[in-house]
């Protein structure tokens, strides 16, 4: 396989593969891909549809193949690729939508376009971008692609759209705009070339003329005394690659289906013999103008290979990040669907507990509906109003009944009581709906976090569902038992409340002369039934309300917690997998069905890397068949020479073709330097991050340890503490107090570790601090332990306790270092060097790894040299 066929045919087939992609140029939008065809170097043939564009086509092949007629014939691009055969071998055709079947008989061709033609637009006279592949196979041609698009036209003729004109010409711009494209303009010589349709949209698209070939067809027609070598030399409008003259069949000649091999003698005798072009003879004709394309083509092609590559590498990359970033698509089989929905189950489920558990935000609004909102709730209860001295008049009154009460009002206490307590179920259930919708909440922040579950929405839409049914469930059980609570609170009463209530005065009594008791008429009896008396009582009443409220406050958010919070912690799918248990492999598929979108992008995506590889790897073939075929070409001579023996050769023709040999390998390594570089680079980076994660080797001696032992230290302080204040705020029972016995007590538990001659002085300003705390603890009442906590005093005094276990912190951590560099201090070089032992194959890839650095660095330091020098 010779250089250009290897290169053209190349083209042709990643140009083959891009058509079965749909990839043929002119994608727009943030989601197109990188077009492989505008990438790769092509020939588009121009002209009006008068120009004889066909004609040139058909001459260049040989064969009489295109569908002719009036008006638009080509609406469709045709990819006409010519593969030269051996000389004898037999011309057929193929094309790629009918891979499978060659075509001998060029009629059945020519049939064939019309009726592939058709099959997109339709019998009207629309037209489409998408192209049409040929492929000819023949001993009579030059390997060569072209790509015959539609004639342009000025005006639409009837059965035409109105915007045909626009349309013609905007699909002949998405070709000869784009760099890679060489344009073959063809103009008729029998009219004027300003008015050329061709050179008019090639000079707009190809100002410099770099990429257009002209061509002159109908020379034969133009009037007697008149010739076309103005343009032919190139004084008339002058382009940077010569022009070439062209003479068609005559429209008799194509009538009676002359042989074409005969229209291209008639066409060489008519230069040879003409007067006015015949100096220009050896530059003419359909043969010349094939061979001059072909060439042209090729060495565009080189040079172009690689930008080509790096666009497919560049694509491979984009493409693979977005394949990883949607997702492989899911696996067939039932077993491996559950795997993957109870994998994202899990990734859901992980997420979910640490919103709960303060590892992401969210679980912290549980606390505040407990800290804020229920203690709110509780104070705008109507107690006030229910506790009113003509309410509790009533209420008295009417559980006396007819009979007054005796001695204390018992009924009326309970009922004002009962009637007290009712009043709690409004913050209790209030409590219970705000946790509930907290946990919701969350469940939807937590889906939506799961990067896992955003491919598959019925997922989602099902995980959600199912969730928010278990939190229905929990929540139910929640209000149950905050209600329970409630109605234990009234089902009982604490009659100990009571008995330690100061007890009412008992009347005074006297006895009369006949030995009779009567009542005194003092105040206190006066007042027995008075307003002081129903004052008291609602006093009473209030006292021990306000102590069941201070009880619900610290039972209901057990409860919430118990029922809600710590079930959907530890329970929160089971109810999903009952559910997916009993699905089978159709409905478990359901749930994995992606968005159609992503779906198709991902088909998408996967074609088109296939495609780019193959095209990587169809390049990386011709690249390697090219370098042996070079290199058999240049040693095979020389071979004698290189081995010694000068009895084939003389050591003049040796010494010749090892020049040329040494040529083609500086040509090859100067080729191969970018990549050399780029891989040094790479290993260099790789060996540099290995080293920093195995470390660098260390020197052996006591000065080194300073340093980390300083850090060590340092680092374990952190951690103490982070893990003291950590503890302080988990610990439940601290909150009501100071504080300062879990600060001093830590301190302690160090410092007794550390320093063992003042554990007793700590230990007893602990206990003197635990007796004080406990002093303070009785003397408090709820409502006033419940201000101090709250105070700017009790925060002073942390600040305080923890300052002071800062200071003895860093007293432990003093005497900690001391004692470890006396220790060290000791120690001799063999003995330090055992403690700094590490795993001899960790010790062994290090030294492997530094070997191979220095050497790739030693690498790219010559060849900077190299290219400095040069």
């Amino acid at each position: 396989m010779t250089t250009m066929e290897s290169l053209i045919g190349l083209v042709n087939r990643i140009q083959r593969a891009c058509t079965v992609l749909g990839d043929y140029g002119g994608g727009t939008g943030d989601n197109a891909f990188n077009s492989l065809w505008e990438a790769l170097p092509t020939v588009a043939v121009v002209g009006g549809q008068s120009s004889g564009k066909s004609s040139v086509l058909e001459s260049i092949v040989g064969r009489d193949f295109l569908p002719r007629g009036s008006g638009i014939v080509t609406r469709r691009p045709l990819v006409l690729q010519l593969h030269k055969t051996e000389e004898g071998t037999e011309e057929y055709a193929e094309f790629l939508h009918l891979p499978k079947r060659k075509f001998i008989d060029f009629a059945l061709v020519r049939k064939e376009i019309q009726d592939e033609t058709d099959r997109i637009t339709g019998k009207s006279k629309q037209i489409s971008p998408v192209p049409i592949h040929l492929s000819i196979f023949s001993p009579n041609v030059v390997n060569l692609t072209l790509i015959d698009l539609p004639g342009l036209t000025k005006v639409a003729v009837e059965g035409q759209p109105e915007t045909i004109v626009e349309d013609i010409e905007s699909m002949v711009r998405t070709y000869v705009d784009k760099p890679n494209c060489i344009i073959l303009a063809i103009s008729p010589a029998n009219q004027d070339i300003a008015t050329s349709d061709a050179i008019k949209l090639a000079k707009e698209v190809d100002p410099t003329g770099e990429r257009t070939f002209g061509v002159l067809t109908k020379l034969d027609l133009m009037d007697k005394g008149t010739n076309a070598l103005e343009v032919l030399e190139g004084r008339s409008y002058r382009l940077q690659h010569p022009w070439v003259g062209i003479v068609n069949r005559s429209q008799a000649d194509i009538n009676r289906n002359a042989d074409m091999m005969l229209a291209r003698r008639k066409e060489r005798e008519y230069f040879d013999t003409s007067p006015d072009y015949g100096h220009l003879a050896s530059k003419m004709g359909s043969e010349y103008l094939a061979k001059l394309l072909s060439k042209h083509l090729e060495s565009v092609i080189r040079s172009r290979i690689p930008s080509i590559l790096s666009l497919i590498n560049k694509s491979i990359e984009e493409l693979e990040r977005e394949l990883d970033r949607m997702g492989r698509p899911v696996a067939v089989d039932a077993g491996a669907q559950l795997y993957t929905i109870l994998e994202m189950c899990r990734a859901f489920d992980k997420i979910f507990k640490e919103h709960l558990d303060g590892g992401r935000p969210g679980g912290d609004r549980i606390y505040g509906v407990f800290d804020n909102q229920l203690p709110a709730a509780l104070k705008k209860l109507p107690f006030d109003r229910h506790l009113s001295l003509q309410s509790v008049k009533r209420i008295v009154s009417e559980a006396d009944g007819y009979q007054p009460h005796l001695i204390a009002p018992e009924q009326g206490y309970r009922r004002l009581i009962e009637g007290a307590l009712g009043y709690f179920r409004g913050p209790a259930e209030a409590s219970v709906d705000a946790v509930h919708f907290v946990l919701k909440e969350l469940v939807r922040k937590s889906i939506a976090e799961t990067q896992e579950l955003k491919r598959f929405p019925s997922l989602q839409v099902g995980l959600a569902a199912a969730a928010n049914t278990s939190l229905e469930k929990f929540r139910e059980e929640s209000k149950k038992s905050v209600i329970r609570l409630v109605e234990m609170e009234s089902a009982y009463l604490t009659a100990e409340f009571f008995r330690k209530l100061p007890q009412e005065m008992e009347r005074p009594v006297v006895t009369n002369s006949k030995n009779q008791t009567a009542a005194s008429p003092s105040p206190a009896a006066q007042d027995l039934y008075g307003d002081g008396h129903f004052r008291r009582i609602a006093s009473n009443v209030s006292a021990y309300v306000s102590m069941v409220s201070d009880t619900l406050r610290n039972t209901i958010p057990k409860a919430c917690v118990y029922c809600q919070v710590r079930q959907a912690k530890l329970a929160l799918l089971n109810y999903f997998y009952s559910q997916i248990s009993k699905r089978e492999g159709k409905q478990l598929g359901e749930l994995l069905d992606e968005d159609p979108a992503l779906m198709g992008r991902r088909l998408e995506c996967a074609q088109r890397l296939e495609l780019y590889k193959k095209a990587r790897d169809e390049i990386d073939a011709v690249a390697w068949e090219k370098h042996v075929e070079e290199s058999h070409r240049l040693k095979r001579p020389a071979m004698g020479f290189v081995l010694g023996s000068d009895s084939t050769l003389s050591s003049k023709m040796g010494s010749e073709y090892l020049a040329k040999l040494l040529k083609h390998l500086e040509s090859v390594i100067r080729s191969r330097i970018p990549s050399i570089l780029s891989l040094i680079n790479k290993s260099i980076e790789e060996l540099e991050r290995e080293l920093d994660r195995l470390g660098r080797p260390v020197a052996v001696d006591a000065g080194y340890f300073r340093g980390p032992a300083e850090a060590s230290v340092d680092a374990v302080h952190f951690v103490l503490k982070e893990l003291v204040r950590k503890s302080i705020a988990e610990t439940q029972e601290l909150k009501r107090f100071l504080a300062s016995s879990g600060a001093c007590c830590s301190s302690q538990h160090l410092l007794g570790e550390v320093q063992g001659r003042k554990q007793e002085e700590t230990s007893s300003r602990n206990g003197k601090t635990s007796s004080n705390q406990q002093q303070n603890q009785t003397a408090a009442s709820p409502r006033l332990q419940h201000k101090t906590y709250n105070g700017d005093g009790h925060f002073r005094r942390i600040a305080s306790n923890v300052s002071a276990y800062v200071s003895m912190v860093r007293q432990a951590k003093l005497a900690l270092l001391n004692y470890f560099y006396s220790q060290i201090s000791k120690r001799e070089g063999k003995q330090l060097g055992e403690l700094l032992d590490e795993d001899p194959a960790l010790m062994g890839r290090r030294l492997e790894c530094a070997q191979r650095l220095e050497l790739y660095k030693k690498a790219r330091d010559e060849i900077d040299a190299v290219a400095w020098v040069r």
